[in-house]
């Protein structure tokens, strides 16, 4: 079933390429994206509605599932065919390093308006004073729940932010009342090391610092380990075997959405594309021990101009539309985070869903409680992928939390090596 959508997906993105028809005069601008079916349907939208008031310009859209995202772009980089304009995450600086982004800062006052930016969010995509991508939107992480399904057992939830032990009582509590097949919590254990990095920040070992060093320990990657191994053996989380088969990376690969588990791990702004795939209600609350002070706010995305690009001021005139532009934002909503333009917030603060509005509890719960959000581990898709190997391994009982731990360690520290 994965493997047809992902072979659908593809076909819907083959398909808008060849429907999209340049007139004569008109600039083409290529751009590429990863998202939910809900976010391909508002961003489609902003583009018809960025077209209606820049004739010249004909933007051919690229997306696809976050699933094959990384190795398509990969390999548009190396044939020297890579859009004009790149969704990235925080991974920015891997391609900054291989000279693939062109520095925005020629076109800030020009084709590109920051007045109305936060300074927090131009400053997270800078890099020896040069700015190479416009933030999309923030976001923090958050425990996504059905709340339809927990409110059904009786059990109440736990209070924001309460503290890991608490949690695991919680899901004890109601593990048998659920419904047959579906477990309390997803395996988070592997999926993405944000997780890490927020268990580590909560224990003063950050893993990765603006020194470029990591602080983690072996003991601290064993604990961590420890942790979801113990709720995998109590049957809070579900089994290796099930959770190979979501790899949690959005709707269609989620175990939440697939009625496997009641909680998951999330970013926020997923909120709302979860939301729309389901007919139960979801609710999202801060991670646990929230007043360590260990969350952050963190920007969801940005779009960044290939340095290679032949169209760069069109790259750039859509760029700012599409940060800026109050009614593209009204469009876009909360789908990639809480805008970091002032009059774009204003501008959709009246609008706001039932589903916006959790967003923005969530936010008002956890804002005191973050500090800087640290740098991504250098090389870090491949780092992703590596840790969710040796999660894997845990799993499936091929080793043991020790062994991992120091594995994932000595993976941890070749990737800053290499840089």
């Amino acid at each position: 079933m994965k493997r047809l959508l992902s072979l659908l997906i593809a076909c819907v993105m083959v398909l808008s390429l060849a429907s999209v028809a340049v007139a004569e005069g008109q600039t083409e601008l290529r751009m590429v994206w990863w998202g939910s079916d809900s976010r391909h349907e508002k961003t489609l939208a902003v583009i018809d509605l960025f077209e209606a008031a820049n004739p010249d310009i004909k933007v051919v859209p690229e997306y696809m599932g976050s699933d094959s995202y990384w190795d398509k772009l990969a390999t548009q980089v190396a044939g020297g065919n890579a859009p004009d304009v790149i969704q990235f995450g925080g991974n920015y600086p891997d391609y900054v390093n291989k000279g693939v982004l062109q520095p925005l800062n020629d076109f800030f006052g020009n084709q590109i308006d920051i007045t109305n930016i936060d300074q927090g969010v131009l400053d997270s995509a800078t890099m020896a004073d040069s700015t190479y991508g416009l933030c999309l939107g923030t976001n923090m992480l958050g425990i996504a729940y059905n709340k339809t399904v927990l409110d059904a057992t009786g059990v109440e939830m736990v209070a924001p932010g309460a503290s890991w032990e608490e949690l695991e009582a919680y899901m004890e509590a109601v593990a048998p009342l659920l419904p047959e097949g579906m477990y309390p919590m997803t395996d988070n254990s592997g999926n993405n090391t944000n997780y890490l990095g927020y268990y580590s920040r909560q224990h003063g070992k950050n893993m990765y610092t603006n020194e470029g060093v990591s602080k983690i320990d072996t003991a601290l990657l064993k604990d961590f380990f420890d942790l979801w191994a113990s709720w995998r053996e109590k049957g809070l989380i579900p089994g290796a075997e099930t959770t190979a088969e979501y790899s949690e990376d959005g709707v269609d690969n989620s175990s939440l959405i697939a009625g496997k588990v009641a909680m998951t791990l999330l970013y926020s702004n997923q909120l709302v594309g979860f939301q729309a795939a389901t007919e139960d209600e979801l609710a999202i609350m801060p991670l646990p021990d929230m007043e360590k002070n260990a969350a952050w706010v963190m920007p969801s995305q940005y779009f960044c101009i290939n340095s290679k690009s032949d169209v760069q001021d069109a790259a750039a005139r859509f760029v700012n539309f599409f940060v800026n532009d109050p009614e593209a934002g009204k469009i876009l909503g909360n789908d990639r985070g809480i805008s970091a333009s002032s009059v774009v917030r204003e501008a959709i603060a009246a609008q706001a869903t039932p589903v916006d509005q959790k967003i923005y509890d969530l936010y008002a719960a956890a804002a005191a409680h973050t500090t800087a959000m640290d740098p991504n581990v250098p090389n870090d898709q491949e780092y992703n992928d590596g840790f969710k190997r040796i999660s894997q391994e845990v799993a499936f009982g091929m080793k043991d939390t020790e062994t991992a731990a120091n594995e994932a360690y000595d993976f941890l520290q070749e990737m800053i090596n290499k840089g």
